[in-house]
């Protein structure tokens, strides 16, 4: 050999085994690192994806509590301008006229022979137990225009314009009373109807007739016209 050759030097067959060995341990480290990398992803997007979630329900949840509080705000509004229609519909004039042809009305009525049973409820507008309102009324004043104030015994003896006076407040309490809505006090006042219509003759007629102002004092009462107090003071 001149000296310008190289000598390769033969690798063993140890050597070769040795480092084809290092080389496969080094991918396993590799690959147990993208493992590990991977799982470490994937618990993160889980968590990421859990907290967007509970945002999601917590917001969902924000909205519909909103919701309810304007739905009940709305349902609070519409029955309180009801009720302020009501008392701004109904004038003390029209109480005060009703009221005094209504006893011209009772004055005019035949003695009662014996005494007789109350008929209405006691109701009261300001009563826990027995609270009344606007919508009450409207089925009373229907009551009466059904199964009294049509009554032939009834219709000789009622005062000027007397007719006139109640189709006026019936019709205001049909403009101002919710329609869709169905009083607890229903069956009460179906009752009610029942034992007038029962009664022999008129009798029962009558006798409603002569009640007619717990109806008027209630309505008084609702609409704060304190109409009553000063027909009292008057008299």
């Amino acid at each position: 050999m001149n000296g310008s050759e190289v000598k390769l030097c033969p690798v063993r067959p140890h050597e070769e085994k040795k480092m084809t060995l290092k080389g496969l341990f080094d991918e396993w480290s590799e690959r147990g690192e993208e493992e590990e990398e991977k799982r470490r992803y994937k618990s993160s997007r889980e968590r990421l994806n859990l907290l967007q979630l509970k945002m999601f329900l917590i917001r969902t949840s924000a909205l519909l509590t909103s919701l309810l509080l304007v739905a009940a705000g709305l349902v609070t509004t519409v029955t309180v301008e009801r009720s302020i229609t009501c008392r701004q519909e109904i004038p003390a004039q029209l109480i005060r006229e009703l009221w005094k042809r209504t006893n011209q009305l009772i004055d005019r009525l035949p003695k009662e022979k014996h005494f007789s049973r109350r008929l209405l409820p006691k109701f009261c507008p300001k009563c826990p137990e027995r609270t009344i309102g606007w919508l009450e009324m409207q089925e009373m004043i229907n009551v009466y225009q059904r199964s009294v104030f049509s009554r032939e015994v009834v219709q000789k003896l009622l005062p000027l314009h007397y007719n006139e006076l109640l189709h006026r407040l019936q019709h205001t309490l049909q403009h101002c009373v919710s329609a869709s809505k169905t009083s607890k006090w229903s069956k009460t006042i179906k009752k009610v109807e029942r034992k007038i219509k029962k009664k022999k003759r008129d009798e029962g007629a009558l006798l409603a007739v002569r009640e007619f102002t717990f109806i008027l004092r209630w309505i008084d009462e609702l609409a704060q016209h304190h109409v009553n107090r000063s027909l009292l003071r008057s008299s």
